[in-house]
């Protein structure tokens, strides 16, 4: 699941819902999958609502987006034959991220978009 999903990813912000499932799901399963530091992660969290993605340097970056309480991770990834991740957080989300997160969930709903 690297082709298609990985340049549609990147540097985009993601909503990551299971049903109907986002890209950001996707995205989401698919690093948790070659990732157990990931899955550690997770488990401790729980999913975040939205995710982004971008790479440089060798490395893949991803932001957690926690609407709930309001907090980013920002985790980062060597290649899949790793199955390390780095993390860094929480920090609070600003009032304007949590304001256009929001609005993007709401307006995906809203047009029964799958969402990105």
């Amino acid at each position: 699941m690297t082709g298609w999903t990985a340049s549609a990813a990147r540097n985009h912000i993601m909503l990551v819902r299971e049903k109907p499932p986002t890209l950001g799901y996707r995205r989401l399963s698919y690093h948790s999958d070659i990732y157990p530091d990931l899955r550690e992660f997770l488990a401790t969290h729980g999913k975040p609502d939205f995710l982004a993605e971008t790479t440089d340097g060798g490395f893949r970056f991803l932001v957690f987006y926690y609407l709930g309480n309001g907090q980013t991770f920002l985790l980062r990834t060597r290649g899949p034959g790793t199955g390390t991740v780095e993390y860094a957080g929480p920090y609070p989300m600003s009032a304007s991220e949590r304001t256009k997160l929001t609005n993007l969930r709401a307006n995906a709903t809203a047009a029964g978009n799958p969402g990105t």
